[in-house]
């Protein structure tokens, strides 16, 4: 069976390589195309891609392990940027592929997502037809959703809106954060479309589907920073739902001032808290809401470095604990 695989998951390819399987070729991260917006000149971009490709492998900078994997196996890397021109649809006629496979990836025109003899198929995060789009995970999270699942479909012009030919249901503690159900969705999801794609190799093509046309559906726009702003109204359980699906992105505003959220701790269920505020220099700020006390342990400096402030919490809440 020959089959293209379309992913920005490292995980993903590297199952795939763990089981034997060898694509004709992976469209992700390449280093060595530059995409400009203020030129078409074809000239400006060879040079650009060529001095930015050079500095990556000299630096060897992070974001570009797929391509590093493939070169070590000998598997070419099509830019994931130009996977809709027509020169990556000649590319596939002519490598005259069975599948293409298509995981944490854009979305493909029909031209491209048409020609693979047997279809183009995707897995999607989600119990389809809920929670079609880009990010399902934070959606499922912060609906407060007490199960989501995987979906291997095909892709149609429909986005996520394919037939679909497997879907794998699992349970949510309520505790997981989107980071968190990120790396579980990764590692299990890439499992099971591997198993899938060994199946399809000794079973052939998948023509029975499941028939979810009946069922209720959901699209959700991109997760975006308006979603991610804490209001004062909000329940103590739309918080912290908030902060579990923003991926270290939820904030408040406080006196015209934008604050970044980094943990949250009920202070009913803490009697032994000191809660003033002054005890971690300013960054701990006590709310009132709906007649609960929360404390919100922010930061000040919004585009502090993730590992900062980390730090910065631990730091925080050792001192809490100890007083």
């Amino acid at each position: 069976m020959k089959f293209v695989v379309m992913t920005g998951s490292l995980v993903f390819v590297e199952k795939i390589l763990q089981a034997g399987l060898v694509p004709e070729i992976v469209v992700s991260y390449n280093p060595n195309y530059y995409k400009v917006s203020f030129t078409r000149n074809k000239f400006i971009t060879k040079t650009l891609g060529y001095f930015k490709g050079l500095f990556v492998r000299l630096f060897k900078l992070p974001g570009y392990e797929i391509f590093w994997l493939c070169k070590k196996n000998g598997i070419k890397v099509w830019p994931e940027a130009l996977v809709n021109h027509q020169s990556f649809a000649d590319l596939l006629v002519k490598l005259d592929v069975d599948y293409a496979f298509v995981y944490s990836f854009r979305i493909l025109k029909e031209r491209i997502f048409s020609i693979p003899r047997f279809g183009t198929i995707n897995l999607h995060p989600s119990l389809l037809p809920l929670h079609k789009g880009a990010t399902p995970l934070n959606w499922i999270i912060y609906q407060g959703d007490n199960e989501t699942g995987f979906t291997i479909h095909y892709i149609t012009k429909e986005i996520d809106g394919g037939d679909v030919i497997e879907q794998f249901r699992v349970p949510l503690s309520g505790l997981m954060t989107s980071e968190t159900l990120t790396q579980y969705v990764t590692q299990i999801g890439s499992d099971l479309f591997v198993r899938f794609i060994i199946k399809l190799i000794h079973q052939g093509p998948p023509y029975k589907v499941i028939n979810t046309k009946n069922q209720e559906g959901s699209y959700e726009k991109p997760f975006d920073n308006q979603v991610c702003e804490i209001s004062s109204v909000y329940t103590l359980e739309k918080i912290n739902r908030v902060i579990r699906s923003s991926g270290g992105r939820a904030f408040f505003v406080y006196n015209g001032k934008k604050y970044k959220v980094l943990y949250e701790v009920e202070l009913e269920n803490n009697p032994g808290l000191d809660t003033s505020p002054s005890m971690v220099e300013g960054n701990i700020y006590i709310k009132n809401i709906e007649g609960k006390d929360i404390l919100l342990v922010v930061s000040k400096n919004v585009v502090v470095k993730r590992e900062v402030l980390a730090k910065r919490l631990r730091r925080s809440v050792r001192r809490l604990v100890n007083q």
